[in-house]
């Protein structure tokens, strides 16, 4: 990794260590600039004490970390470009090797699918039992923005979860700080804790359960478990914090993350799908979890919608961006009208897979889907010019996930 940077009056007189520290860089990786790399100022070698001066320019160099053992497994990609890789983790699979244990996490498996030799760097944390949406850097420069924006709070977070009994309020939010036990990974509630507070929403009421979406603003371990608990109602299969046998596995889904992307600045609303045995939400009930109301899409399409749409057909009305150049968004409904049959069926958007060059989408896709035929050989340059020719913008979504 390298990172130049021209030093503007904001940081006239701070250090090196003070300016590293502000733009969000981790404790980690300051330490790998001073020990294992070179940091320069004006082309002479300096330490992380030394202080900076307007119009100064700053080299900071350190090696990428190697890579974890990769090891085989799935991936459910739910977002992809230049920077992000945004997956899918199922309940059992931990995010990071635990100890020396040797099993398969999520990180060696990403580590498994990089061909290209990148270093894993995952954003956030979720328990093994939970579900849903991780987010990763293919960069230490992405990932120290990635967590300066978490530590900033500028992270929306939002999580679904089935809980024991009905709670009574249709919203609130629980303001109970939180300790950790010697020798032990459970949490406790205790006035000498780590402030922290979730916030709630009821989504609907079933027979002793409540399904509710919690939205945790501070980060803490095991917090909303620990809160849920904490108020009468926990999370159904907590093996720790409440009853591990009331369902097949921890009721607790990370659904989706809300942020500006790191570099672009663009939005981004990541969305993860609650798997079984989660009940299904309604249209209303994903509109509030978004937090958007959903729109309505009309497509003409062949009887191969995501086939139809990677080929770029004319005949579809409605292409990838509407008259305001408004994105499809996760949540929106999309009428497909069968050209053949004139059968018309109704589907909710769950996922969004966005390609960051043309030689991403030529590495993924087989030639049928991109027009191609049999045998034809295949230039990434020439999917540029195909795309131009269809009128179809690859900024726009190539890959549209519906049920």
């Amino acid at each position: 990794m390298e990172l130049v940077l021209n030093i503007t009056n904001e940081y006239q007189g701070k250090s090196i260590k003070e300016l590293l520290r502000s733009k969000g860089y981790s404790t980690r990786l300051i330490k790998r600039f001073k020990y294992e790399g070179e940091i320069t100022l004006n082309g002479v070698c300096v330490t992380v004490r030394k202080s900076l001066s307007e119009g100064d320019v700053l080299r900071l160099f350190a090696p990428e970390p190697k890579g974890l053992m990769p090891t085989e497994g799935e991936l459910n990609i739910l977002y992809r470009d230049s920077w992000l890789i945004a997956l899918h983790k199922t309940s059992g699979l931990a995010v990071h090797p635990q100890g020396k244990q040797s099993s398969a996490s999520l990180a060696s498996i990403l580590s498994g699918a990089l061909k290209s030799g990148e270093a894993v760097h995952l954003s956030g944390r979720l328990d093994k039992p939970t579900s849903g949406v991780v987010l990763a850097s293919k960069n230490a420069d992405t990932a120290a923005r990635l967590f300066s924006a978490f530590k900033a709070r500028r992270v929306q977070k939002c999580y679904l979860a089935l809980v024991n009994g009905s709670i009574a309020t249709d919203e609130g939010e629980i303001s109970l700080a939180i300790a950790s036990e010697p020798a032990s990974p459970k949490r406790f509630i205790s006035d000498s804790g780590k402030p922290s507070l979730s916030r709630y929403r009821v989504l609907r009421r079933e027979e002793n359960h409540t399904l509710v979406l919690l939205y945790p603003i501070t980060g803490r371990t095991h917090q909303l478990r620990v809160h849920l608990a904490a108020i009468g109602h926990p999370i159904l299969g907590d093996s720790l914090y409440g009853d591990g046998e009331s369902a097949p596995r921890l009721m607790l889904h990370a659904l989706t993350l809300k942020l500006l992307h790191p570099h672009t600045e663009e939005p981004l609303t990541l969305y993860a799908p609650a798997p079984l045995p989660f009940p299904s939400l309604s249209k209303g009930e994903l509109a509030l979890a978004l937090g958007r109301t959903p729109t309505q899409h009309r497509m003409q399409l062949a009887p191969e919608p995501f086939a139809a749409i990677c080929r770029g057909t004319k005949k579809i009305e409605m292409r990838l961006y509407d008259e305001k150049r408004k994105k499809i968004s996760l949540g929106d409904s999309i009428l497909f009208v069968n050209r053949e049959t004139g059968e018309e069926a109704e589907k909710s958007v769950v996922s969004l897979h966005r390609y960051g060059s043309f030689a991403e989408l030529y590495e993924d896709f087989p030639p049928a889907l991109l027009g191609y035929a049999d045998g034809e050989q295949k230039d990434p340059k020439d999917m540029e010019q195909y795309y131009k020719r269809e009128e179809i913008s690859l900024y726009g979504v190539l890959g549209i996930g519906i049920e």
